[in-house]
């Protein structure tokens, strides 16, 4: 049996958003992951009381003390990215 890479499982996803906005069925997916096309009108969000509590996002890398530029500039990208989703908390 073959592994899933994380490619797989975000191909898997994308497909599965992509056969719903065609009126094919229904996707199961993170709502962060279809926020544009909920907003949009292409997508509604369906039985949204059984919602699972929000997901926590982490950022991960070595010693804080000698954290590169590039490090930090895209650790602030996410939090800027990312803050605004409801379902997320970004520590």
């Amino acid at each position: 049996m073959d592994r899933l890479t994380a490619m797989d499982v975000f191909v898997r996803i994308i497909d599965t958003v992509l056969e719903a906005e065609a009126n094919l069925g229904i996707a199961i997916t993170p709502d962060w992951f279809v926020l544009r096309e909920i907003e949009d009108g292409r997508l509604k969000a369906i039985q949204t009381e059984y919602a699972p509590p929000p997901s926590e996002f982490d950022a991960v890398y070595p010693s804080a003390r000698h954290v590169s530029a590039k490090v930090r500039a895209f650790s602030e990208f996410l939090r800027a990215e990312f803050q605004e989703i409801p379902t997320l908390r970004i520590r």
